[in-house]
């Protein structure tokens, strides 16, 4: 079993019904205390905003329940659509996805500024992808007064006062590159161009903005961070989750 299928289960129920947390790390430690006092109308289960609920986990869901998790693959779903349970998927509520942005974008200038030994407005920074966590990836680069250059399909976009440049643009001359899109951007004979010491700070999902093993094999600097609000915002991650629960039933 993969260990992020070992879902550590609270239940909290009352007079009334309540929450049932799943999972162990900590943002969903944080959720469960939260949660630990609340009573609801309905019971309430809590998956992970990282987590694809499958066919096993169903089991865990009560029915009649309601459900929040990342997704819910096609079986889990049919069988949780006839034990009459309700499901939410977090990317589904826009206040949720822009809190979670900014707790990565906080986590990723955590990451350059422990990296980087000079003044972080003298590092040449290329931000690939200009979405939800790229445009707030931008927006504290660019507070900071960084040299940032945002690489995306769709410049018209991009509000801040920084350089865009297209996905056909050269990568030779940045100090850091941060990756947001789950798509191959940056192809090898790019990497290879890279000034030395640069590094990829890549925060995509698979298969991530460059081939990680052609890095490797190169010597080039690059590293994969998932789930940062996890890792180093915990607390408000958690405190996220619990908002969006509570406003959908107070």
């Amino acid at each position: 079993m993969h260990p992020s299928r070992k879902l550590h289960i609270r239940y909290n129920m009352g007079a009334n019904m309540g929450y049932i947390v799943f999972g162990n790390d900590e943002r969903m430690s944080e959720t469960r205390k939260l949660l630990a006092v609340e009573k609801t109308a309905d019971v309430i289960c809590v998956f992970s905003p990282s987590l694809t609920v499958i066919t096993e986990d169903t089991r865990k869901i009560p029915w009649g329940s309601k459900a929040y998790a990342k997704d819910f693959d096609k079986e889990a779903a049919a069988i949780l659509a006839n034990k009459s349970v309700e499901t939410f998927r977090y990317g589904d509520f826009p206040d949720f996805k822009e809190v979670n942005s900014r707790l990565t974008a906080e986590a990723v200038i955590a990451i350059l500024l422990s990296k980087s030994k000079k003044l972080l407005a003298d590092e040449k920074i290329l931000v690939v992808g200009y979405g939800g966590s790229g445009r707030e990836t931008v927006k504290y680069l660019e507070a900071l007064k960084c040299d940032c250059t945002v690489m995306t399909s769709r410049p018209e976009k991009v509000t801040e006062r920084v350089d865009t440049v297209g996905y056909d643009a050269p990568v030779a001359d940045y100090d850091y590159i941060v990756n947001t899109a789950p798509s191959r951007i940056i192809s090898n004979e790019k990497l290879l161009t890279l000034k030395n010491g640069a590094e990829i700070i890549d925060i995509a999902s698979a298969p991530y903005g460059i081939d990680h093993d052609f890095a490797e094999k190169n010597g080039i600097r690059h590293g994969i961070y998932p789930c940062l609000p996890v890792r180093y915002k915990s607390v408000a991650a958690g405190q996220a989750i619990v908002n969006l629960v509570r406003r959908e039933y107070d």
